[in-house]
């Protein structure tokens, strides 16, 4: 699964253009109620997921935070990969319970991010 975010100036719960590209919605993101989500699923092992939010949502420096965090924690990145991992080999756990699998160790990574970016300001 490839998650990604977008900022977007218009409202990010009617993207044509995702659909175009065979994007699905699936409805309001886990990560952000103000966001949609957007699956497209290539075999079934393979996902592209877009997290779409209207431009100056408050969770895109979450997401920004949890990126640089990472990069900066390898300690972490290597948590993060190992539970993506774990869950992955779970027999019949299908994509979207993987995604849903994850959010809270995202989460929890999140908010050691922002307290993490807070810090550094």
């Amino acid at each position: 699964v490839i998650d990604f975010l977008v900022e977007l100036r218009s409202d990010p719960a009617s993207d044509e253009g995702l659909a175009a590209l065979g994007y699905a919605p699936y409805g309001n993101s886990p990560c952000d109620p103000e966001a949609s989500w957007w699956w497209r699923i290539e075999r079934d092992e393979v996902a592209f997921v877009a997290h779409l939010c209207a431009a100056g949502n408050p969770w895109i420096e979450t997401a920004v935070n949890f990126r640089d965090y990472l990069r900066d924690h390898p300690e972490e990145q290597r948590r993060y990969q190992e539970v993506k991992q774990s869950l992955a080999a779970e027999p019949h756990r299908s994509l979207f319970e993987y995604s849903l699998g994850k959010l809270r160790l995202f989460y929890d990574i999140s908010s050691k991010a922002n307290a993490w970016k807070a810090g550094k300001s």
